[in-house]
């Protein structure tokens, strides 16, 4: 199947979960090779103490951990938070 050619000014359209994405999206983005540095340093320091039921620490899983914990903050921080601490409604976590 050809590729689509990729405009900066379009939305990108919805990826379509594959029958064992398990409720998850795959996304491919480039970060800072500093930023992938301080993951591999957590999933070292991570291995020691993991966190309550993981069975296996992986730059993925510290990856998830730090974009939930930052999605969190910029909600926060823009008054999408409802009282209990959760997302606004309309917003999964």
């Amino acid at each position: 199947m050809p590729r689509r050619p990729i405009h900066r000014n379009t939305p990108p359209t919805p990826a379509s979960p594959g029958p064992d994405s398990g409720g998850t999206t795959q996304l491919s983005l480039r970060l800072p090779t500093s930023l992938v540095a301080r993951a591999e340093a957590l999933v070292e320091a991570m291995r020691v103490s993991p966190p309550p039921g993981v069975t296996r620490v992986t730059r993925t899983l510290v990856l998830r951990l730090a974009l939930e914990r930052g999605l969190s903050a910029l909600e926060a921080d823009h008054g999408l938070m409802d009282p209990e601490g959760g997302s606004a409604p309309g917003r999964s976590r």
